[in-house]
């Protein structure tokens, strides 16, 4: 969507929603939620599904290093 509508993805990591969301037991707990707006993707020179693909996994590998959150890719 992001592609035919001619704008930037921007990925951006949540940290802490782990412990104040309380995980699996659907309770939440009060503090402060810190969002990292990271470094945008542009979309220019992306065409196959691979190539999305490939973004998709940039993004998620940000993401994770920002929380130092190790992922299996």
């Amino acid at each position: 969507m992001a592609k035919d509508a001619g704008v930037p993805v921007v990925p951006i990591a949540i940290r802490h929603s782990d412990v104040l969301m309380g995980k699996g037991t659907g309770e939440a707990r009060s503090g402060t939620l810190e969002i990292v707006i990271m470094p945008r993707f542009r979309l220019s020179g992306v065409s196959t599904d691979q190539d999305v693909n490939d973004l998709i996994a940039q993004a998620r590998q940000g993401i994770a290093r920002e929380l130092g959150v190790e992922i299996s890719v």
